[in-house]
């Protein structure tokens, strides 16, 4: 879902997940690109025991997500997981999968 500010905190359930915050880098029909399909460049995961505290804290002033989120151009993906290990090995799995997906510089 596109972020739309704080109101997108109370749109998350109050359930444990992993948020995935993502900018957009190709607007939907933009120069040909991903087949007129919107691509994201994924920003940032989050492990939450709440997903809608998770959210609403990442719009505090001091907040690295702040001024991302606020752009216009963030969308956010959540999923529910209740247990704390699976979230864990979600998170850590993505993360090494971002790792070596990883452009170099010029490429």
């Amino acid at each position: 879902m596109r972020c739309e500010g704080r109101l997108t905190a109370l749109s998350l359930p109050a359930r444990p997940g992993i948020l995935a915050i993502g900018e957009e880098v190709i607007a939907p029909g933009e120069s040909g690109a991903a087949d007129g399909k919107r691509m994201l460049a994924l920003l940032s995961l989050k492990d939450a025991e709440d997903l809608s505290v998770a959210m609403e804290r990442m719009f505090q002033p001091g907040s690295p997500e702040r001024e991302q989120l606020l752009s216009g151009r963030a969308f956010i993906r959540y999923t529910r997981i209740d247990d704390a290990n699976q979230r864990r090995k979600v998170i850590a799995a993505l993360q090494d999968w971002m790792a070596s997906s990883v452009y170099p510089p010029g490429a």
